[in-house]
């Protein structure tokens, strides 16, 4: 494999320019290579660390540009999910093989099956970004829920990752679209659930506003909040003798705020950027491995089809009700 990782950011709006290039800016295995965007302006792009990378308007400029990928070269692609479909299929064509994609991956069965079968046909490599699966205070809140459920607790778990989003932000988000793929991210990571033969009690749904409860069995619910039109910001579990506060605030790089548990009275401080360590990881995977997936530690789409599975059942099911995903 390539002695150093050439990135391209495939969409340049506030994840792809503001937060995740810094990551890959900063990693002295990789260099970023181009960035993909027709809408961004370069003006835009100079107040960041992709003010000086070649802007592409499209794919198509970037292979007349570049030429063939090759293995060294890895496509983050920080777009919508319907984008992914068309980007996929044209990148793989022309030869590339190794992406990281967004969440959620696809709200329908057609998408799902569709991005597995380029996967299959070109035989890529598909990372999801998702930090939760690589954070420290991920994989604590897990023990803990471990240790609740060896001593025979009745949980009750309650999720609030909810922030104030904009009309035109409303555009392209909904509320299964923009948090609501972390919480799904946590509940898997930490074994809360492995979204099989779960009930569902969809509660409250719009646009902006999810309100729903997964059952498993007699013992556990999951109740999952996510308001994008409230006032103050949340990224919040409650479970048992448990409090968790995933939120953490960073300025110029520096922490101003780190997440938080609180066990059984005992306070933890989770000083990690979670970001960074995904994309460290993700980094190292895909310059020691031809297939990813002979990394233990990088979350691949067969890693995280039970999620992406569940989210496809529920975006079929939006209007209140009960349900039944056996996954």
């Amino acid at each position: 494999m390539a002695k150093q990782l050439q990135v391209t950011i495939v969409g340049a709006g506030r994840y792809g320019r503001e937060l995740i290039a810094p990551k890959y800016a900063n990693n002295s295995s990789c260099f970023i290579k181009a960035v993909i965007d027709p809408l961004v302006s370069g003006k835009l792009l100079a107040k960041g660390v992709l003010g000086s990378i070649p802007l592409c308007g499209s794919a198509a400029e970037w292979l007349d540009t570049h030429g063939r990928p090759d293995a060294g070269d890895l496509f983050e692609l920080a777009v919508h999910y319907d984008a992914l479909p068309g980007l996929l299929e044209e990148l793989s064509r022309a030869g590339a093989k190794n992406f990281v994609l967004p969440k959620p991956v696809a709200l329908d069965d057609k998408t799902l099956a569709y991005i597995k079968k380029l996967q299959k046909k070109f035989k890529l490599n598909y990372a999801i970004s998702s930090q939760w699966h690589y954070s420290e205070v991920t994989r604590l809140v897990g023990k803990c829920i471990q240790d609740m459920k060896k001593g025979g607790e009745c949980m009750r778990v309650k999720f609030n990752f909810s922030q104030f989003f904009s009309h035109e932000q409303l555009k392209h988000y909904s509320s299964r679209t923009a948090l609501f793929p972390h919480i799904l991210e946590i509940i898997y990571s930490t074994e809360l659930s492995d979204f099989k033969k779960v009930k569902v009690q969809v509660k409250k749904i719009s646009n902006s506003y999810l309100n729903c409860v997964i059952a498993l069995g007699s013992v556990m619910t999951i109740e999952i909040l996510s308001d994008l039109r409230a006032k103050e910001k949340a990224r919040s579990m409650e479970a048992g003798s448990m409090k968790v506060d995933f939120l953490a605030s960073f300025k110029d790089g520096a922490a101003v705020k780190y997440p938080s548990v609180v066990y059984r009275g005992k306070t933890t401080k989770i000083k990690e950027d979670n970001l960074r360590v995904m994309v460290g990881v993700v980094v190292s995977a895909f310059l020691r491995y031809a297939n990813i997936a002979e990394d233990k530690k990088v979350l691949t789409l067969e890693k995280y089809n039970p999620i992406a599975e569940f989210q496809v059942f529920l975006e079929s099911n939006l209007r209140p009700g009960n349900y039944v995903f056996n996954g």
